[in-house]
Parts: C-alpha cells; structure tokens; sequence
C-alpha cells in the first residue's frame, strides 16, 4: 500500500510530510526507533532491543511498500523522522482477513501536537480502503494525551 500527503498540523502549526516508508527510509526508521525507545516506556521495547541490521530494515520496508494489505507510515518534520505508525494483516488467514493490527510511535519533541491523532486518522482511513473492518490497537495506559487521542477515536 502506498500513501504520500504533507499536512499542517493542528497544534503547533507544523508541517509534516507523511508517506509510505520505503528500503531508502531504512537508516531514518532505525535512527528514530532508537531514539523514541530512550524516550518513552510506552512501546513495546526497551533501548537497544531493537537489532534489526540495516538490510533487514530495507527488506521489511520494501516488502511492506509492496503489500497491497500492509504499510508502514513515516512522519517527516524537515528531513528528521518524527514519527512512524504501521498498518498489517493479524492473519493471513480468511477468518481474520477483515481485521488489521496498528502500531505507532510520535517523537517526544511532537507529543500533543496532533501527530499521533493524524496518523491513526490516516491509517483508519486506509485501512478502510484496504478492506479491513476492525483495527486493533494495543494501549499502554498511563500517557493521557495518547489515551486521549485513542479514546477520541473510539478505540
């Protein structure tokens, strides 16, 4: 699946660039998961967890570039990554064909800005467009403007 719009956002006033990550956006994604992981307790990692090589990035963005069920978002602020919010399949299975997992993560420098808020609408949107019926976001409680932004969007 692939997507590219710039937008301003609503809090703050910035101007994002949100695309489809591609194999080039490899050392981009990898430098901004290791800096949101030093930032936050909220993901699913703890600092230097994540050991994917930079080839294995570029391999999983360009196979996830090419799936017509599945994209991974990447959020630019200028040329820094600020953001990243990926959309896949649970199963590839037929009974679960209609439901799709979501994950993300917002460089702290942005959190209540509305970068969050406008990646889960985007990726709500195309996951609609994609086929998918339910969404499933897993939420670490405890970070109330996330728990905001999710419960807005009735999740």
């Amino acid at each position: 699946m692939r997507y590219s719009k710039v937008h301003k956002l609503k809090k703050g006033g910035e101007t994002i660039e949100l695309r489809s990550a591609g194999a080039g956006d490899a050392e981009a994604m990898i430098a901004l998961l290791n800096r949101v992981d030093r930032q936050t307790k909220y993901l699913s990692r703890e600092p230097g967890e994540f050991l994917a090589s930079l080839e294995d990035e570029a391999n999983w963005l360009r196979n996830t570039e090419n799936d017509e069920k599945s994209l991974q978002l990447i959020a630019f602020y200028g040329d820094e990554a600020v953001g990243a919010c990926g959309i896949s399949p649970i199963s590839l299975k037929r009974r679960f064909l209609h439901r799709a997992s979501l994950g993300m993560m917002v460089e702290q420098s942005l959190w209540g800005r509305g970068l969050g808020r406008l990646m889960l609408e985007e990726s709500i949107e195309l996951c609609k467009k994609a086929g998918f019926e339910q969404v499933e976001l897993e939420v670490t409680a405890g970070k109330p403007a996330g728990d905001r932004a999710v419960f807005k969007l009735r999740f």
